[in-house]
């Protein structure tokens, strides 16, 4: 058997019927309108929507965090000496 479209041999589970004709998956598809760069697109951007929302989390969570931290009162920090009062500070001697 022959298919319409492309004239292409196929076998009878390889053909489907579209509006009473029988075609090949080929002249199917493309007698469908095959929706394959929809889906690319919506693949690309999907990830993108996701690491957007991510980003706009994150974003949220350090602003609320550190407006927290900056309404602290100043006493909670009074006993805090520096990074350089921890060390030993012997004259350099070993």
């Amino acid at each position: 058997m022959h298919c319409p479209g492309c004239t292409r041999f196929y076998c009878r589970e390889c053909v489907s019927e579209h509006e009473g004709r029988y075609l090949c998956t080929t002249c199917l598809k493309n007698a469908t309108g095959d929706t394959s760069t929809v889906q690319k697109a919506r693949t690309f951007v999907r990830p993108l929507l996701k690491l957007s929302f991510a980003m706009l989390l994150l974003f949220a969570f350090f602003s609320i965090l550190g407006d927290s931290l900056s309404k602290l009162p100043t006493l909670f920090f009074e006993d805090y000496k520096g990074p350089m009062a921890y060390e030993e500070t012997d004259g350099g001697s070993q």
